[in-house]
């Protein structure tokens, strides 16, 4: 079973523009929260917030992120995960 979840954002700015930096930082929150879905996805049990943490938080960290949003994208990703598998009662807490 696969699962698509989409956020969709409709954004046109051009690149001077202060708000493409958000839109960049935007997009990249998106990619990389996707990103660990992915990589947990197949997993046999849903990792824990610690496991996640060590697996992950240094390679956001490289790619930008502050603590705060490598905990975040951590955190959402397990959450649509867990919510998934719990709909479809792959894994029950």
């Amino acid at each position: 079973m696969r699962v698509l979840a989409t956020a969709k954002v409709k954004a046109v700015v051009p690149n001077p523009s202060p708000l493409y930096k958000l839109t960049q930082f935007l997009k990249a929150y998106r990619d990389w929260t996707q990103y660990v879905v992915d990589q947990i996805w197949f997993d046999k049990k849903l990792p824990s917030m610690k496991e996640l943490h060590h697996r992950f938080y240094k390679i956001l960290r490289k790619q930008g992120f502050r603590a705060h949003h490598c905990h975040k994208i951590e955190r959402r990703a397990r959450e649509v995960v867990k919510a998934v598998m719990v709909e479809n009662q792959y894994y029950r807490s």
